[in-house]
């Protein structure tokens, strides 16, 4: 699929699928996200779910180094990056087992570029659309469209790679495409399918990254300033320059710093063209 990767300029990005799974007539389970970058302090959620994206009870997981930081929410796993290094997790439950690849890179955010998550590379099956849930009422930040052996699949993923649901919607190369909608509908499911839909105004290059994805929480304000300017960007501020807000093509970044001048928290938003 993608790696978000992905081109998309969410997440650093977002999508690059690299794990293939069983066939698609097959049941069978999987991480999600099956890969994950990360620097010293950042956290990363792993779930397993089928092949539809649905979450997986009664979970064990395990993780090749023992001095890994991790704690379970449900049958989620949350692990924290604590050096740099590769290490593998593993997940196992009553529909199989799987597992996903964490590389730690050292510094203090990933570089910019860097893919952040990669979802799995369904077997025999080929990204053929992404499309940014933007804006939306639910909790899905992408979507995917592959084309398989038994016909065309769509995905929705979470802005931290979650896989939220999979589904058939076309015969092998039917030519259909996602058209999201943007109501109330919490699951954020797609309308419809159709033919070919023209270009969408809200498509992204997948090869582009928001300087907002290489600001991590804790960094010092002048560094952040310095990283604007390597970038030529420039931002507006409240009087007390307590909120900085950063305009790019197609994102707005907006910053808020705490009394020591360290970034306490962030949010990125896609807006139209």
């Amino acid at each position: 699929m993608r790696s978000l990767a992905s081109a998309l300029p969410r997440a650093l990005l977002l999508l690059a699928w690299v794990m293939p799974v069983a066939s698609q007539g097959q049941q069978f389970v999987v991480v999600t996200p099956s890969a994950a970058n990360l620097v010293p302090g950042q956290s990363q959620r792993f779930r397993l779910v089928d092949q539809t994206g649905r979450p997986q009870g009664r979970v064990s997981w395990s993780v090749s180094d023992p001095g890994a930081k991790v704690y379970r929410e449900g049958d989620d796993l949350v692990l924290t990056a604590t050096k740099p290094g590769s290490l593998q997790i593993v997940a196992q439950a009553g529909g199989g087992s799987s597992q996903a690849e964490v590389k730690v890179i050292e510094g203090q955010a990933l570089p910019m570029g860097s893919i952040k998550w990669s979802g799995p590379n369904f077997a025999g099956c080929k990204s053929t659309q992404i499309v940014p849930a933007v804006p939306s009422d639910s909790d899905i930040d992408v979507y995917d469209m592959s084309r398989c052996p038994d016909g065309d699949y769509a995905s929705a993923y979470t802005a931290d790679g979650m896989l939220v649901w999979r589904l058939r919607v076309g015969e092998s190369g039917s030519g259909a495409q996602i058209i999201p909608t943007f109501g109330s509908n919490k699951a954020g499911f797609p309308a419809k399918t159709s033919p070919v839909v023209p270009s969408l105004p809200n498509r992204r290059r997948l090869s582009s990254a928001s300087v907002c994805d290489g600001i991590v929480v804790g960094t010092e304000r002048e560094k952040v300033r310095e990283l604007l300017v390597s970038r030529s960007l420039s931002f507006s501020s409240d009087g007390s320059e307590q909120i900085w807000i950063v305009e790019e093509p197609g994102v707005q970044c907006k910053l808020w710093f705490d009394d020591k001048l360290a970034v306490a928290r962030k949010s990125k938003t896609l807006v139209g063209d």
